[in-house]
């Protein structure tokens, strides 16, 4: 809207104010010769700091940031150069797609640049969102994105890019063309239950294996040395990876043990949880804010996981089975990770009494929309707020059920 006030026989002020869809620009008829416009103080609190004159209503590009007087400050873009990437040497080069927002005004610029790699790679594309990057070693590769707004504030987000080598079987038979590679020391102290080798878990690119109460390093080739790394104490068994935190890095989920047993083969046995918080780079804070799980068998460890969003619009939820739940001694449970997992505390129910001790899996078995749980001999189906259901699979074996994916 705009307010008229009387200021004289010769002039008036004109108040400016935002509307909700943007500016409301005035326009001054202005005669040949010389023209004065005068602008007065603005009172506290007011958003006004500049003024500009244009043929046009369109808003000029780079007309500077926020004056430090007035309220508020400028925000920084947003940026995103996308998800790290595997790729094999004959590839040899890689579309990188970036996109950047600015909460406060617009894009003015992109611009990509290399931070490191075995070599210096041809790059096209490197001022617009999306980056080709070409002729490609094996190794390693950093690059950045740097996205600059009409503030000229800048912000960028890097993305690491490895190459292998492309890997080549030979024509001997199988099983004959395997070769088995020792990691690690080939007697660990006790037994880890679960081996996960599906994870970044420092950021390099590259995935890593985490088993029992340790970390292996990737050092890029197989035959290489695998730097092992304990996860921290009392974290003693891992079972399940998930970035709980949000962070964007993987964390960890086991667990407890019993510290005084740390080398004693029986020392993976444990019902008290725990969760390991990644830094980013593999260093691990280990946080005990789990209630522990409910199993009376005589060698408790986590036999089942199945992570995922149970709810709709819930949280996500961890489902576990436990060793001898197929005797009665513990029920299908589910571990509910809160919006805070660092300073809340996570909860854990019972779910269903019939749990078969082994693996658990999660699926929508039958089509609505959520996930269910297999657990081969049987299956629950997810009733929402009501609930589970048991249905049996019909399937049955000579030997008691195990594994399933």
């Amino acid at each position: 809207s705009w307010n008229s006030i009387p200021g004289g026989s010769n002039f008036s002020w004109q108040q400016f104010h935002r509307s909700p869809n943007g500016p409301i620009f005035v326009t001054y008829n202005l005669s040949a010769g010389a023209n004065t416009i005068q602008m007065a103080h603005r009172e506290d609190g007011a958003g006004l700091d500049k003024l500009y004159v244009t043929l046009t209503d369109n808003v000029p590009v780079g007309f500077g940031g926020v004056d430090p007087s007035c309220s508020g400050t400028s925000q920084l873009p947003i940026v995103n150069a996308g998800t790290n990437q595997n790729i094999l040497l004959s590839t040899n080069s890689i579309t990188l797609n970036g996109s950047g927002s600015d909460p406060d005004g617009g894009v003015v610029s992109y611009l990509w640049t290399q931070e490191s790699g075995p070599n210096t790679a041809t790059l096209s594309g490197d001022t617009t969102v999306d980056l080709n990057a070409s002729n490609l070693i094996e190794g390693i590769y950093v690059f950045r994105l740097t996205v600059t707004d009409d503030e000229m504030d800048t912000a960028f987000d890097e993305i690491t890019v490895n190459v292998t080598d492309d890997l080549v079987c030979n024509d001997l038979d199988f099983p004959d063309q395997w070769q088995d590679v020792i990691i690690g020391e080939d007697q660990l102290p006790a037994a880890p239950i679960y081996t996960l080798a599906d994870y970044d878990l420092d950021g390099d690119g590259l995935k890593d294996i985490v088993s029992g109460r340790w970390w292996y390093k990737n050092p890029g080739s197989i035959s290489g040395t695998w730097e092992r790394s304990l996860i921290g104490l009392p974290f003693i068994n891992v079972a399940f990876v998930h970035d709980f935190d949000g962070d964007g890095d993987m964390d960890l989920f086991g667990a407890h043990g019993d510290e005084a047993l740390f080398d004693d083969p029986n020392s993976y046995r444990g019902f008290e949880l725990v969760w390991a918080e990644n830094d980013g780079l593999g260093g691990f804070t280990v946080h005990e804010n789990i209630p522990s799980g409910t199993t009376t068998h005589f060698e408790p460890f986590i036999a089942g996981i199945a992570g995922g969003v149970y709810q709709e619009n819930g949280p996500y939820q961890l489902a576990l089975t436990w060793n001898g739940g197929e005797s009665g001694n513990s029920q299908v449970q589910m571990v509910t990770v809160p919006s805070d997992p660092i300073n809340d505390t996570w909860t854990i129910e019972n779910i269903h009494p019939t749990s078969l001790g082994e693996g658990l899996t999660n699926g929508d078995i039958d089509g609505d929309g959520d996930l269910d749980l297999f657990q081969a001999g049987n299956w629950l189906r997810n009733d929402g707020v009501s609930g589970w259901t048991l249905f049996s699979t019909g399937v049955s074996l000579p030997s008691s059920f195990d594994r399933n994916v």
